[in-house]
């Protein structure tokens, strides 16, 4: 499941900055490169994943994350220095995404649900024999 689309940048962050990232054909073809812009998701997707694996079931929602990858995906597309526009929504993200891998940000989606091994399944058994009073 992705996140995130090549429109979703473009509406984002608008057709001419997607293009002016995208667009490294030398000269330039005057059109987003979907392949450069699709990989730069596929990253920023590849990073929300690694930080949302094992509190939430993957995938989560779209609508859930889509801001972060979009953040991250443009920020990804740039080869040289980001202004501090983008950076700041950049860090932002990356901020808030360690947060939530660490638990004290929370997505609007269930948790991963683990199940607890019991004794049988783990195979670990463990006897205690009762305490006599005044042991040590």
């Amino acid at each position: 499941m992705s996140y995130a689309t090549v429109a979703d940048l473009v509406a984002e962050f608008g057709e001419r900055e997607i293009r002016d990232l995208t667009d490294r054909a030398d000269p330039p073809a005057g059109e987003i490169d979907a392949t450069v812009a699709n990989r730069a998701i596929v990253r920023a997707e590849t990073t929300v994943n690694g930080y949302l694996a094992g509190r939430y079931t993957l995938p989560v929602p779209a609508e859930a994350v889509r801001g972060y990858v979009l953040d991250l995906a443009r920020g990804y597309l740039y080869v040289s220095v980001m202004n501090d526009t983008v950076k700041a929504r950049y860090d932002a993200a990356m901020k808030d995404l360690v947060s939530i891998g660490k638990g004290l940000m929370a997505l609007p989606v269930a948790p991963a649900t683990v199940p607890m091994p019991t004794p049988a399944a783990s195979g670990m058994v463990v006897r205690t024999r009762p305490r006599t009073f005044g042991e040590s």
